[in-house]
Protein backbone atom coordinates (compact mmCIF):
# COMPACT_ATOMS: atom_id res chain seq x y z
CA UNK A 1 0.00 0.00 0.00
CA UNK A 2 1.48 3.33 -1.04
CA UNK A 3 0.44 6.72 0.17
CA UNK A 4 -0.17 9.43 -2.42
CA UNK A 5 2.32 12.26 -2.23
CA UNK A 6 0.97 15.71 -3.01
CA UNK A 7 2.38 19.14 -2.36
CA UNK A 8 0.17 22.11 -1.49
CA UNK A 9 -0.32 24.61 -4.27
CA UNK A 10 -0.92 28.34 -3.81
CA UNK A 11 -4.18 29.29 -5.48
CA UNK A 12 -4.88 32.70 -6.92
CA UNK A 13 -7.80 33.22 -4.53
CA UNK A 14 -5.60 32.88 -1.46
CA UNK A 15 -2.73 35.17 -0.63
CA UNK A 16 -0.67 32.61 1.30
CA UNK A 17 0.18 29.01 1.03
CA UNK A 18 -0.62 28.06 4.59
CA UNK A 19 1.64 25.05 4.91
CA UNK A 20 4.86 26.70 3.70
CA UNK A 21 4.00 30.38 4.23
CA UNK A 22 4.86 31.19 0.61
CA UNK A 23 3.39 34.48 -0.53
CA UNK A 24 1.46 34.72 -3.76
CA UNK A 25 3.64 36.92 -5.95
CA UNK A 26 0.93 39.34 -7.09
CA UNK A 27 -0.33 39.86 -3.54
CA UNK A 28 3.21 40.27 -2.22
CA UNK A 29 4.17 42.84 -4.83
CA UNK A 30 0.99 44.85 -4.29
CA UNK A 31 1.76 45.17 -0.55
CA UNK A 32 5.33 46.40 -1.06
CA UNK A 33 6.17 50.10 -0.79
CA UNK A 34 6.92 51.79 -4.15
CA UNK A 35 10.70 51.63 -3.79
CA UNK A 36 10.63 47.89 -3.02
CA UNK A 37 8.48 46.79 -5.96
CA UNK A 38 11.54 46.28 -8.10
CA UNK A 39 12.26 43.07 -6.21
CA UNK A 40 11.87 40.03 -8.37
CA UNK A 41 9.27 37.66 -6.98
CA UNK A 42 8.81 34.12 -8.23
CA UNK A 43 5.34 33.50 -9.62
CA UNK A 44 4.31 30.26 -7.92
CA UNK A 45 0.97 30.21 -9.76
CA UNK A 46 2.49 29.82 -13.21
CA UNK A 47 3.40 26.33 -14.35
CA UNK A 48 6.94 27.36 -15.21
CA UNK A 49 7.65 29.28 -11.99
CA UNK A 50 8.71 32.31 -13.99
CA UNK A 51 10.25 35.38 -12.43
CA UNK A 52 8.33 38.66 -12.69
CA UNK A 53 9.92 41.01 -15.19
CA UNK A 54 10.49 44.26 -13.32
CA UNK A 55 13.04 46.97 -13.93
CA UNK A 56 15.01 48.62 -11.13
CA UNK A 57 14.04 52.07 -9.92
CA UNK A 58 15.71 54.93 -11.81
CA UNK A 59 18.78 56.65 -10.41
CA UNK A 60 18.29 60.11 -8.90
CA UNK A 61 20.29 62.50 -11.06
CA UNK A 62 20.64 65.26 -8.45
CA UNK A 63 22.39 62.93 -6.01
CA UNK A 64 24.92 61.82 -8.64
CA UNK A 65 25.57 65.40 -9.79
CA UNK A 66 25.97 66.49 -6.15
CA UNK A 67 28.46 63.69 -5.54
CA UNK A 68 30.53 64.63 -8.59
CA UNK A 69 30.49 68.32 -7.64
CA UNK A 70 31.64 67.47 -4.12
CA UNK A 71 34.66 65.69 -5.59
CA UNK A 72 35.44 68.61 -7.91
CA UNK A 73 35.24 71.21 -5.13
CA UNK A 74 31.87 72.92 -5.51
CA UNK A 75 30.97 71.96 -1.95
CA UNK A 76 28.08 74.31 -1.18
CA UNK A 77 26.27 73.35 -4.38
CA UNK A 78 27.02 69.68 -3.68
CA UNK A 79 25.47 69.90 -0.20
CA UNK A 80 22.33 71.54 -1.59
CA UNK A 81 21.96 69.03 -4.44
CA UNK A 82 22.63 66.13 -2.07
CA UNK A 83 19.93 67.32 0.34
CA UNK A 84 17.37 67.89 -2.45
CA UNK A 85 18.25 64.53 -4.01
CA UNK A 86 17.88 62.77 -0.66
CA UNK A 87 14.42 64.22 -0.14
CA UNK A 88 13.40 63.21 -3.68
CA UNK A 89 14.68 59.68 -3.07
CA UNK A 90 12.63 59.36 0.11
CA UNK A 91 9.51 60.63 -1.67
CA UNK A 92 9.79 58.72 -4.98
CA UNK A 93 11.76 55.59 -4.07
CA UNK A 94 14.53 56.19 -6.60
CA UNK A 95 18.04 54.80 -6.19
CA UNK A 96 21.07 56.94 -5.29
CA UNK A 97 20.71 57.42 -1.55
CA UNK A 98 24.40 56.65 -1.03
CA UNK A 99 25.44 59.25 -3.60
CA UNK A 100 23.29 61.89 -1.90
CA UNK A 101 24.67 61.13 1.56
CA UNK A 102 28.23 61.06 0.21
CA UNK A 103 27.72 64.45 -1.49
CA UNK A 104 26.53 65.97 1.78
CA UNK A 105 29.29 64.42 3.90
CA UNK A 106 32.15 65.17 1.47
CA UNK A 107 30.89 68.74 1.01
CA UNK A 108 30.65 69.38 4.76
CA UNK A 109 34.02 67.79 5.53
CA UNK A 110 35.71 69.77 2.73
CA UNK A 111 34.25 73.04 4.03
CA UNK A 112 35.35 72.24 7.59
CA UNK A 113 38.89 71.42 6.40
CA UNK A 114 38.97 74.70 4.44
CA UNK A 115 37.87 76.69 7.50
CA UNK A 116 40.50 75.00 9.68
CA UNK A 117 43.23 75.75 7.11
CA UNK A 118 42.17 79.41 6.96
CA UNK A 119 42.20 79.70 10.78
CA UNK A 120 45.67 78.14 10.97
CA UNK A 121 46.93 80.47 8.22
CA UNK A 122 45.58 83.57 9.99
CA UNK A 123 47.11 82.49 13.30
CA UNK A 124 50.44 81.71 11.63
CA UNK A 125 50.47 85.06 9.81
CA UNK A 126 49.74 86.94 13.05
CA UNK A 127 52.59 85.34 15.01
CA UNK A 128 55.31 86.20 12.43
CA UNK A 129 54.99 90.00 12.85
CA UNK A 130 57.77 91.46 15.07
Amino acid sequence: MSLPLSLPVCHTSSSMCTLYGILDSSAAISRLPPHKKELQMTNYNSPTGSVANTSPAPMNVLSVVGFVLSLVGFNVIAIILGAVGLSQIKRTGQRGRGFAIAAIVIGLVSIMIGVIIIIIAVIAAGTNNP
